[in-house]
C-alpha cells in the first residue's frame, strides 16, 4: 500500500512541474507577434534610431545596408504570421522536452 501511496505522490509531482504544450507555444507565439509587430511600427516611424539601436544589438554589424525603403503590408504580414508560427512550434517543442527532461530526472531521483 505505501508503495502505491509514494507512486501516486510522485505522478502528482511530474504533474506540477510539467509545461503545457499549447499554452507554453501560445504564449511565446503571441509574445512573438507583438514584438515583431512594436519593432516594425519603430522601423516605420524612426529608421534611423531603430537601425542605430539593432546595429548596437548585433554588436555593431552595419544593418543600414541590408535595410530596405519600406515595409510593405503584405511583407509585414506574411513576417508576423511565419514568425507567430515558428514561435508557436518552438514553443510547443521547448514544453515537450522539458517535460520529457523532468520525466527523466523524477525517474532517476533528482528531482
Amino acid at each position: 500500500m505505501q508503495g502505491g501511496v509514494k507512486m501516486a505522490q510522485k505522478e502528482e509531482h511530474l504533474k506540477k512541474l510539467n509545461l503545457a504544450l499549447h499554452p507554453l507555444g501560445l504564449a511565446l507565439g503571441i509574445t512573438t507577434a507583438v514584438i515583431y509587430t512594436l519593432c516594425s511600427f519603430f522601423i516605420t516611424v524612426l529608421p534611423s534610431l531603430s537601425l542605430k539601436i539593432f546595429n548596437i544589438w548585433f554588436h555593431g554589424m552595419d544593418l543600414t545596408r541590408l535595410a530596405t525603403s519600406k515595409i510593405t503590408l503584405n511583407a509585414f504580414i506574411l513576417g508576423l504570421v511565419t514568425l507567430t508560427l515558428v514561435s508557436y512550434l518552438t514553443g510547443i517543442l521547448f514544453a515537450w522536452i522539458y517535460n520529457l527532461c523532468i520525466s527523466h530526472c523524477v525517474s532517476k531521483g533528482w528531482i
